[in-house]
Formats: structure tokens, C-alpha cells, sequence
């Protein structure tokens, strides 16, 4: 994968594909390679790759690894529009997790990445609503 992983390369996306239909992604054990093969793969034609990597996202802003779950709202962050179907569950993870230094009022302190990730994704789909 000679542009990174998350370049959305057309190769890159191949690639992935291919290590994932052997081995699915939730069996991965290092959250940041985990997070980053649903980032590439949420750009893949077949839907199943795609639902398959958000839901693995979605899963990710509740783990426990406060660095996994920055990783995977990063990740929905810069997925934008594509992103869309786990417009609620980014709008549960901001509720729980935030922190309140983005001016909501939480419970705990968190990591302000996640936070700020979460807000950015979840304040531009508010913002840009599908055509009806």
C-alpha cells in the first residue's frame, strides 16, 4: 500500500479488501490498524464493506481505549457525508463522552480529540441536510 492506508487509493482500497474478505476486521487486534482498514474500506463500492466498516466505527466510540475511540470519530470526522448512517450514534458518543470544553455541558473529562472530532462531523451533517 504504497500511499498510505487512508489515502483512499483505489489499490489501497483493493488491497484492504481482499485481507478483509479472509479475515473480518473486528478480529483485528490493534485498534489503530482496525480503525484505519474501516476507514479505507468506507469508501468501497460494495455496501457491505461500507456498513461493515462504519458499524466497526460506531463500535469504536465506545471503547475504553480512549485513543481508539479519538482514532474512529477522526475517522467519521473525515468521512464526512459518507458518515451520515452513524449520525446518531456520533450524536450518543458527544452526549456521553463529552467533556463540556467545546461549550456542552457533560459528565467527564474526556480526550478533546474524540470531543472536537465528534462535534466537527456531527455539527457539518446538522448543517448539510440530504436533499429531499
Amino acid at each position: 500500500m504504497t500511499g498510505g492506508l487512508c489515502s483512499r487509493g483505489s489499490r489501497d482500497v483493493q488491497e484492504v479488501t481482499q485481507v478483509t474478505r479472509r479475515e473480518p476486521l473486528a478480529v483485528v487486534r490493534a485498534a489503530s490498524v482496525r480503525i484505519a482498514a474501516a476507514q479505507t474500506l468506507a469508501h468501497h463500492d460494495e455496501p457491505a464493506f461500507a456498513t461493515q466498516s462504519l458499524d466497526l466505527l460506531a463500535a469504536e466510540l465506545d471503547s475504553r481505549n480512549e485513543w481508539a475511540a479519538c482514532r474512529a470519530a477522526r475517522a467519521l470526522e473525515l468521512l464526512g457525508e459518507r458518515a451520515r448512517p452513524k449520525f446518531d450514534a456520533m450524536t450518543d458518543a458527544l452526549r456521553r463522552r463529552s467533556s463540556g470544553f467545546f461549550g456542552k455541558k457533560g459528565a467527564d473529562p474526556t480526550n478533546y480529540g474524540l470531543e472536537f472530532s465528534l462535534r466537527t462531523a456531527v455539527e457539518r451533517l446538522r448543517n448539510n441536510p440530504l436533499p429531499k
